[in-house]
């Protein structure tokens, strides 16, 4: 019996530190890409980037000509294979910085809001 209670109790406490334990740490890039003015595309870009550098998440802004990309941290950005990806699909990949913003506080602004 003392058995069985000690080891609920130690299943209890794994999951209460995994539900607990903090989400894993990601830095948001912000890219310049020209040519992006269709849905349809940028849709499919999401899906090419996305297994292309390794993003968690990917949120294109037509409005803004920027897609914001969610990458695990210490995961560097390969700027010329996105390029290389970019101009295959008729884009133009003219840069990249590191966001002051996550991509759930991009979602939160307004689609015509680039900055």
């Amino acid at each position: 019996m003392k058995n069985t209670l000690l080891a609920l109790a130690l299943v209890t406490s794994a999951v209460s530190f995994q539900a607990n334990a903090a989400p894993a740490a990601t830095t948001t890039m912000e890219l310049d890409v020209f040519g992006l003015n269709c849905s349809l595309c940028s849709q499919e870009m999401k899906t090419k980037m996305k297994s292309l550098v390794g993003a968690t998440d990917i949120e294109p802004r037509l409005e803004c000509g920027k897609i914001y990309l969610e990458l695990p941290t210490g995961v560097p950005l390969v700027a010329d294979r996105l390029a290389a990806t970019l101009k295959t699909n008729g884009f133009t990949y003219e840069g990249s910085k590191v966001s002051s913003r996550t991509i759930a506080e991009v979602r939160k602004t307004a689609e015509d809001q680039c900055s």
